[in-house]
């Protein structure tokens, strides 16, 4: 919370000398990363998880407030069970189509987005006794606030849903989250 509120502080800084680049012809390079570590179950016998993501994205402006494009994902979950030397890592990689839409006016100092995309790729398991690979598809929604430092830079802060299927089994995996991501607006050439 200290660092949302740090964040936001310096955001409001540069509110004055900021405006945004969401029209048609500019591009938009970034994406965002999260990291989790957790325990769980008592302390003699928890099991202890770390979780890393990493989404680049770059997209183009095929209209005012509406930008379209490629994001990569990759993420590493492992989880260490209790006091055995058991675990479990699952890494994923995928890619996949995005669309954006702000809310707002273009030339706000902060506004609001919501992103839909569908990746699909690989995931490898490996636990302690065996190792198998397996294919993804992934669809997801986010959405929340942009707060721009200047006319190229904006961070947001979002709110996260993705629903997971995998190969081999039934059903899908169903998360809730929030993120922080970076986007840098390449503004179109005037020539």
């Amino acid at each position: 919370m200290k660092k949302t509120i740090l964040l936001f502080l310096i955001a409001s800084t540069f509110y004055d000398h900021a405006n945004c680049q969401i029209t048609k012809g500019n591009w938009l390079v970034g994406g965002n990363a999260s990291f989790t570590f957790s325990n769980a179950g008592p302390r003699d016998n928890s099991s202890k998880t770390t979780d890393l993501r990493l989404v680049p994205n770059i997209g183009y402006f095929f209209m005012n407030k509406f930008a379209g494009g490629v994001q990569l994902s990759f993420n590493r979950e492992h989880i260490k069970y209790g006091a055995s030397n058991n675990f479990s890592t699952f890494k994923n990689y995928s890619m996949g189509p995005f669309v954006r839409y702000y809310f707002l006016d273009v030339d706000g100092q902060y506004n609001i987005l919501m992103e839909g995309s569908y990746q699909f790729g690989n995931d490898k398991v490996e636990t302690t006794n065996s190792t198998s690979n397996n294919s993804t598809n992934i669809i997801s929604f986010s959405a929340g606030p942009v707060i721009y430092f200047n006319s190229s830079i904006g961070i947001e802060f979002l709110l996260n849903y993705s629903s997971t299927g995998t190969s081999g089994y039934n059903g899908r995996g169903n998360s809730f989250g929030i993120g922080i991501g970076l986007q840098i607006h390449l503004e179109k050439d005037k020539n």
